[in-house]
């Protein structure tokens, strides 16, 4: 592996926000690229991920920032790798809010989770971005071509979409044999009296789960 030199002109400091690729000088033409990177100081709502990357020992925490379309490794983070990969010369300039720019002291390529990234090498005190390629690309964030509203369900929508449940008496197959404890000893109580005026609704009741199935007449002493 090799070491990148640090002694390259650097524009200023501040929050990295865009970069701008100039023309190289032995490459063909190919125009002018802005690349955002958006804001590096860290806020509360921002979302964070532990990534190790393949030349690490230790995971990175990294910003995913959504608005970036390139990833930004703090030269102070660069220092620590196991293995530092070769910092390539590049002619890309970060720009920060403001107009301020910062030029890279290099980028690296390197792999996470057997996923390729590029990383620029920056001399700031800014914690490391993931942009948004290399989200999609690891499958920390999907894009969402569409929003569908929630439907809450009502008490006819239940009724209606299980009908078949909501039929009949609802009985399970087969015959169920309740188990007693042997050692428990039975006891008998009188039958309770039923107020006259109730006798007719009892009778009715019954007969109706009668036939319904839910019990059956005994006329006999029952073990």
């Amino acid at each position: 592996m090799c070491r990148g030199g640090s002694n390259w002109k650097q524009y200023g400091h501040g929050k990295v926000h865009a970069l701008e690729e100039d023309l190289p000088v032995q490459t063909l033409f190919i125009g002018s690229v802005h690349v955002e990177v958006g804001q590096v100081q860290s806020t509360n709502d921002a979302w964070h991920t532990e990534l190790k990357l393949e030349c690490s020992k230790k995971p990175i925490k990294f910003k995913i920032d959504t608005g970036a379309e390139a990833n930004v490794l703090p030269e102070k983070h660069y220092a620590k790798l196991h293995v530092k990969p070769c910092l390539r010369k590049t002619q890309t300039v970060l720009s920060a809010y403001g107009g301020l720019k910062l030029q890279p002291l290099g980028c690296i390529s390197t792999k996470i989770h057997d996923t390729d990234v590029e990383l620029y090498v920056v001399e700031t005190d800014s914690e490391p971005i993931l942009g948004l390629k290399s989200c999609q690309d690891l499958k920390l964030i999907a894009r969402l071509e569409s929003v569908m509203e929630e439907k809450l369900l009502t008490r006819d929508d239940v009724m209606k979409e299980y009908e078949d449940v909501f039929k009949g008496l609802g009985k399970f197959e087969g015959t169920y044999k309740i188990e007693l404890d042997p050692s428990i000893k039975p006891v008998v109580h009188p039958p309770r009296k039923v107020p006259f005026s109730l006798q007719w609704k009892l009778k009715d009741t019954l007969d109706r789960m009668e036939a319904e199935g839910v019990i059956t007449p005994v006329e006999e002493p029952t073990d």
